[in-house]
């Protein structure tokens, strides 16, 4: 057992990292579990073979009694194997209900922001098979489409970090085996048997469905792996209509065909559609699967040619097509002060980018980034403008970002290089729309 693990997952990362450079450094999420332990283990000895320098990391959320020992814990027992080990401690107050998401949330970021501080291009978790079979069925009884019953997937890229998942082919028994033979000890999560915890059910139902006639938790595991097969089938053939059929603009929408879904398919319909949203909403946005399908259905039974807002994005008839472009809503769309900086991002869609030195920066820190608006048009009107550019939509012009000093414009780089203060050089500023599809 203590060898064949390692060849396995050996073979395992080799398929995740397959036509990929492998990575220089890499940490482990490590809780002290026995599946985080096996992770920690199996992964020292990979990186030895690979010469890759490893870091462990475990996060005391403050949130147990016990946390902080079983992080101590945890450091005793890889500084007896040579392993680095960090653990990061979240500070500040929790929350009163949603905590296990609270704790999750809190943890990634914690992690993330830990690998980019180390400069680890990958974090390795320690999700396996009756996780994977556990989340399947969580989101089956909670009418998830292919995507979600795809669950978890082998490596996704996440805050600009390879989330790798090495041991979704192994059983939980399997790792305890493994640790035994190592006579490595580990801590056990109180929360796995608490009733108040979803996970916890549904680990029962899991037992249950897996000492079915001919059924076992490799067998449920098949099924996850053509469900995914599947989903991925489909995201390609979605993709292709979307490099064939979106035209994604600089200034921040999407044009499409106005009949771009017919003989079409409608899974493949709304995926593009999910695809179309996401790139003009960007990073950290979720959008319900239910109003894609609604709107698709409008669409494609009413055949309606008007003018959708969802998401914070606004859908309408331009033409013989569909932009789809940012509209502000209740809220507004983001004012950001350079301060500076040399760049920042704006509403997660823009770069922004200041091409001066340091002192110039500073000397000028009181500009502001915010939305061109009415009154920022009124400014450019009196300059000559592309007639491209005054034939779109307001909703698209108007909710563009410029670069203002008070009331007024300093540059608007998008679409015009007219700057109104004096000892701005031009083309000083630089502003790039960043959809989804290049943040990954």
């Amino acid at each position: 057992m203590t060898t064949a693990l390692p060849e396995k997952f050996d073979i395992e990362l080799e398929q995740i990292f397959r036509g990929e450079q492998k990575p220089r450094r890499i940490a482990v999420a490590v809780s002290g579990g026995s599946d985080s332990m096996a992770l920690c283990s199996l992964a020292n000895t990979w990186c030895a073979k690979h010469k890759v320098d490893l870091v462990a990391l475990t996060v005391d959320h403050g949130l147990r009694e016990e946390a902080a020992s079983e992080a101590e814990l945890v450091h005793d027992w890889l500084k007896a194997q040579d392993i680095e080990h960090v653990t990061l401690t979240r500070k500040g107050p929790a929350p009163f209900t949603g905590l296990q998401e609270f704790a999750r949330n809190a943890r990634y970021r914690l992690l993330l922001d830990k690998c980019h501080e180390i400069g680890a291009s990958a974090l390795f978790v320690g999700h396996q098979m009756e996780d994977q079979l556990e989340t399947f069925l969580m989101r089956f009884s909670k009418g998830s489409a292919l995507q979600g019953l795809s669950v978890m997937r082998p490596k996704v890229r996440r805050s600009g970090i390879d989330l790798v998942r090495p041991m979704l082919v192994f059983r939980r028994a399997e790792l305890r085996e493994y640790l035994d033979a190592l006579e490595q000890d580990w801590v056990e999560d109180p929360s796995n048997e608490n009733p108040e915890y979803t996970r916890t059910e549904l680990g029962r139902v899991l037992n249950v469905m897996s000492n079915l006639p001919g059924s076992d938790h490799s067998s449920m595991a098949l099924s996850v792996n053509r469900v995914q097969r599947a989903d991925n089938a489909l995201r390609q053939i979605a993709r292709l209509m979307f490099s064939q059929k979106a035209n994604i603009d600089p200034l921040g929408f999407v044009q499409i065909p106005e009949d771009f879904y017919v003989g079409v398919p409608a899974e493949i319909n709304v995926r593009f559609l999910m695809e179309i949203f996401q790139t003009v909403r960007c990073a950290g946005v979720h959008i319900k699967l239910i109003h894609i399908e609604q709107l698709l259905d409008r669409l494609v039974r009413m055949d309606q040619r008007v003018a959708v807002t969802m998401a914070g994005c606004q859908m309408r008839p331009f033409k013989k097509s569909w932009i789809i472009c940012r509209e502000p809503g209740r809220s507004d769309l983001p004012e950001e002060k350079l301060e500076g900086l040399h760049e920042l991002v704006w509403d997660n869609r823009f770069k922004v980018i200041d091409n001066a030195t340091a002192d110039e920066r500073v000397a000028v820190s009181n500009f502001e980034i915010r939305r061109l608006g009415d009154a920022g048009w009124r400014q450019l009107a009196e300059s000559v403008m592309p007639s491209d550019i005054l034939n779109l939509p307001s909703m698209v012009r108007k909710n563009l970002p410029a670069l203002w000093n008070g009331d007024e414009i300093v540059a608007m780089p998008l679409f015009s290089e007219q700057n109104t203060v004096l000892g701005i050089a031009k083309g000083r500023f630089e502003m790039v729309f960043i959809p989804k599809i290049n943040q990954k």
